[in-house]
């Protein structure tokens, strides 16, 4: 049974007794219970009881006082039920019994099921839209944690809503909550790291959301400063593809097979890439330790030894990629390596021609990914994408460890790519094969309802399984209806 209130009529009513408060007496005061509001004791209620009893209850809401235990319950499930805005002043004794209900749920499993109810709260406010201040945010909650005229000591819900604050909210270093400072920045948002490193915030936020501490969905949320302050340092370390070659001093297509292989990493990656000049860029840092192992790796020299030559020329002579030439130095497979102190970077290192061909034999089956995707005509990504997964990659590969450092040499067996590429095609192989344009090819299989075996959003682009095409897209059928 609900309580039954009266308003106060004169200013000393909260001064009389109950009897003349409620003056009703037997049949009258019975028909005032009768036609009282019905409803179940809460848990919260019920915790109340029993604890008074004596009985233990759960372990958090024990270790508060009663009346810290209930503030907090009814408090916290004030905001969730009703919202930040919602003055508790105005709250009616139902509305309170809700309140109380709601917050014993997350209270009776302590700090855990308090975290989670602030999370709901947090995620709800949103989708408002509006600045996530933490009065706005916490509400009442937060004003009865803040106030400097509550007399009674709050209880622990004090430290778990500043924590999670710390714990969730972009704050920088100083930041007061709730009677503490804090003393080092835990997280950015992408406006507050642009403040700090003074990089434009849509450029930052593409490659936050490529490197995955954002999600494209959500570009607003929090992320852990350390690692957006690494990836910050990375993008002002950026060095634009095109300019790769001037640094390395090489040529462009050998800047690009480096790439191609992971032996320079873009600093944006990911499925879905990033827009503009962040797709096309190299850390500093990433060239740095690439050229600074190809001179560890050699002896250097004032005049180059008979018989050596440049990677390139080393290259036409065994008939092999520069890339694998590379590898092998990478990884401390040739013995005969100099570094010729008349030039700069990659054009300094010179090679025997006769050892780069017999452990190019020994040493190196197969091919590189980078050629794998020239044979079968993708993006050199796309071979990483369906040869990363290892034990479950699509495409297998043979990893080939280096002699010296943590180099890794990653191999395609032609036996393994001739397989793939059999039983595989993409949507311009067919129109190619049928004499046709891609779009008509597309609208064949969305009408025949073909689905990819591998989808863009997996490997970035779309695969479909050669069995799985109906007979009118086949090589060898003659007329694909327009």
């Amino acid at each position: 049974m609900a309580l039954n209130e009266r308003p106060r009529r004169c200013w000393d009513d909260q001064f009389q007794e109950l009897s003349v408060r409620v003056p009703e007496r037997g049949a009258e005061l019975e028909a005032l219970a009768a036609a009282t509001k019905q409803r179940s004791v809460s848990e919260l209620q019920a915790y109340a009881i029993a604890r008074l009893e004596g009985t233990r209850g759960p372990e958090w809401l024990d270790s508060q006082t009663l009346e810290q235990a209930v503030r907090a319950t009814e408090l916290l499930g004030a905001l969730i039920e009703f919202g930040a805005a919602k003055k508790v002043s105005a709250l009616t004794s139902d509305q309170w019994d809700r309140a109380g209900r709601a917050g014993f749920e997350f209270t009776c499993r302590g700090e855990v099921g308090i975290r989670e109810a602030l999370h709901h709260i947090q995620e709800t406010f949103r989708k408002t839209g509006k600045r996530p201040m933490h009065r706005n945010v916490f509400g009442r909650l937060y004003e009865w944690l803040a106030s400097s005229k509550t007399a009674k000591e709050p209880g622990d819900i004090k430290r778990i809503v500043r924590e999670h604050i710390f714990h969730t909210v972009a704050m920088a270093p100083g930041e007061g909550v709730l009677g503490e400072c804090l003393t080092e920045r835990r997280l950015h948002s992408v406006a507050s790291l642009a403040a700090e490193t003074g990089l434009h915030p849509k450029t930052l936020g593409y490659i936050l959301i490529a490197k995955g501490l954002v999600s494209a969905e959500d570009p607003a949320a929090v992320f852990d400063a350390k690692a957006g302050l690494e990836v910050a340092a990375a993008v002002q370390r950026m060095v634009n593809v095109i300019s790769v070659p001037k640094v390395l001093n090489c040529s462009r297509p050998q800047a690009s097979c480096l790439i191609d292989e992971r032996i320079l990493l873009p600093i944006a990656t990911g499925a879905s890439g990033a827009p503009g000049r962040t797709q096309k860029a190299v850390d500093q840092r990433n060239i740095d330790g690439f050229l600074a192992t190809l001179k560890a790796r050699a002896r250097a020299v004032e005049e180059v030894p008979k018989g050596f030559v440049t990677i390139s020329k080393a290259a036409e002579k065994v008939k092999a990629p520069c890339i694998d030439i590379v590898h092998l130095i990478l990884g401390g497979f040739l013995s005969n390596v100099v570094e010729f102190n008349g030039k700069a970077g990659y054009a300094a290192i010179h090679v025997e021609p006769a050892e780069v061909s017999q452990v190019i034999r020994e040493s190196l089956p197969g091919v590189s990914p980078s050629q794998a995707a020239a044979k079968i005509g993708v993006p050199a990504q796309v071979v990483w994408a369906l040869i990363d997964e290892d034990e479950r990659a699509i495409l297998p590969s043979m990893p080939i460890r280096g002699r010296t450092g943590h180099h890794v040499i990653r191999r395609v067996m032609l036996e393994d790519l001739h397989r793939f590429r059999d039983g595989y095609v993409k949507s311009g192989d067919i129109a190619n094969h049928l004499e046709t344009d891609r779009k008509t090819v597309e609208r064949i299989l969305r009408r025949y309802r073909v689905q990819p075996a591998y989808s863009r959003s997996q490997i970035g682009m779309n695969l479909y399984r050669l069995s799985d095409l109906p007979s009118i897209l086949l090589p060898e059928h003659d007329e694909v209806p327009v």
